[in-house]
């Protein structure tokens, strides 16, 4: 039998209720009323230190294709972690009991570094526009003898 009665958040600015519910037909109800609000305390106390919450930043740029990898995230224990999404502060938070979110952070962490990476090698790309004088003339350097060969209707020549 339940002792207590949980009113849940319909907002982020409602405050958690927790309430007796304990009534005169429980054997030894005197006993336990007194002890109550000390045993509930300590219990939400021990569930609140075994929930960690780990924040990862993310750049504005990668947001969108971070989001887009989350989908493909493997949770093997969803009940056991949240993941919060804060678009406007671009943050996302891994919440849940310590062994589970280190494992789905590890995943959330490898998806962002795979997009930033990606980003970053499209950012250091460099395009460079040539002018030929001829339409039919494409010239390349050749590394091997620091030459510049030009083709020339199929031919090479130097």
């Amino acid at each position: 039998m339940s002792m207590l009665q949980l009113n849940g958040q319909q907002q982020t600015d409602d405050p958690l209720k927790i309430t007796c519910t304990l009534s005169t037909d429980v054997k030894d109800y005197k006993k336990l009323a007194k002890s109550w609000k000390k045993s509930t305390l300590e219990i939400l106390d021990q569930f609140l230190n075994a929930i960690n919450i780990e924040k990862i930043d993310i750049l504005q740029e990668a947001w969108d294709l971070v989001l887009d990898g989350l989908k493909s995230l493997n949770v093997t224990h969803p009940d056991g972690v949240t993941i919060s999404i804060d678009k406007t502060a671009t943050e996302i938070f891994v919440v849940g009991y310590k062994n589970i979110i280190d494992e789905v952070s590890k995943q959330v962490k490898q998806i962002v570094n795979k997009v930033t990476e990606e980003l970053d090698r499209k950012k250091k790309q460099v395009v460079e526009t040539i002018n030929i004088d001829k339409p039919y003339q494409l010239g390349f350097y050749d590394s091997s003898n620091s030459k510049t060969k030009w083709l020339t209707n199929s031919r090479v020549s130097k």
